[in-house]
């Protein structure tokens, strides 16, 4: 599996935007930037580190700046004040980010960030792709690999662990960058921030995030789930998985809508493109067919195979070959 691993400082006092402008196309994506107010120039200084399908940094802007994306990030964020004030953009709302909270957005979606005096944060981005196949996995359900995400949580919120989190994986990546890029229990770190990020702030998907652990679940949907999982590779029908569970295929379909907003089929279906997803990521050369692994796994219609893979994951299963190999 390939996967980034860079460090990139950047501190400047009173310069012209290009220099800083350069370190943002090479850290997240190409931006125009302004001085604020009747300034001329910009004082900045940042360390950003790209851990696998992470970036974290710690910025500090003392001069404060405005910027936009010229090319949109395939990225969502978050950000942890640490001092002053942030304000985002996107569409016809506003958000101000201010220390107390923890703020997370969509960066591809944002029309504008303006950083005032002496603004200071911590900010992780996490890839897209990575984003929604995890949120996916969590609530058993395919999601919309643009779904918004705008808004913020308190930094106490939850005996304030999130930012506890943050501020562990930053504090031990700051004082040894190159020691942290080599510790895969950084990379498990933010993703585990990644998740608990998922579960602090407002998104459409948040209600399901819990409802799929109930221990209220009825007997006969576990019982058709570990029916579905032994058989995953295997063609079976309704018919099949509501014997396996002693109830009648109504009674399951309407079980699931209740307890998994979805089918039994639609779960089943999901839990083989889970399983193409895993063998295309273990693929090491492109010699890997993704119609033999669509085939593999259920689905003779590779077009198809296709369409509900990026509708799932949020890439295609040629993207996900390359991004692993």
């Amino acid at each position: 599996m390939s996967r980034r691993e860079k460090v990139s400082r950047f501190s400047t006092t009173d310069c012209d935007v290009d220099a800083l402008r350069q370190h943002y196309a090479n850290t997240l994506k190409p931006v125009l930037l302004n001085p604020i107010g009747d300034k001329r120039t910009i004082s900045a200084h940042d360390l950003h580190i790209s851990i696998g399908d992470f970036d974290i940094w710690s910025g500090n802007c003392p001069s404060g700046m405005s910027v936009s994306f010229t090319e949109p990030p395939d990225l969502y964020a978050l950000y942890l004040p640490l001092s002053g004030s942030m304000e985002f953009r996107q569409g016809a709302h506003t958000a101000l980010s201010v220390p107390g909270g923890i703020f997370a957005c969509d960066l591809g979606k944002l029309s504008k960030i303006s950083l005032h005096e002496n603004r200071s944060h911590i900010g992780i981005a996490f890839r897209r792709s990575t984003f929604v196949g995890h949120l996916s996995e969590i609530t058993e359900t395919p999601v919309d690999p643009n779904f918004d995400l705008f808004g913020e949580t308190s930094a106490d919120f939850d005996d304030g662990r999130l930012a506890t989190m943050c501020r562990l994986v930053w504090d031990g990546l700051e004082k040894h960058p190159q020691e942290g890029l080599a510790a895969r229990s950084n990379e498990f770190l933010l993703r585990a921030i990644m998740v608990r990020l998922l579960e602090s702030v407002p998104h459409k998907y948040r209600f399901l995030m819990n409802r799929n652990n109930s221990p209220a679940m009825p007997r006969h949907v576990k019982l058709a789930i570990e029916f579905m999982v032994a058989h995953v590779s295997t063609p079976v029908t309704i018919d099949n998985i509501a014997a396996a569970a002693g109830v009648s295929a109504r009674s399951l379909q309407l079980a699931f809508q209740q307890f998994k907003d979805t089918t039994p089929l639609a779960y089943l279906r999901r839990l083989r493109l889970v399983k193409a997803k895993q063998e295309l990521e273990a693929a090491n050369n492109d010699a890997t067919v993704i119609a033999v692994v669509a085939r593999r796994w259920g689905f003779s219609n590779v077009a198809r195979f296709s369409t509900l893979y990026l509708r799932t994951f949020g890439e295609t299963p040629k993207q996900t070959r390359s991004r692993y190999r």
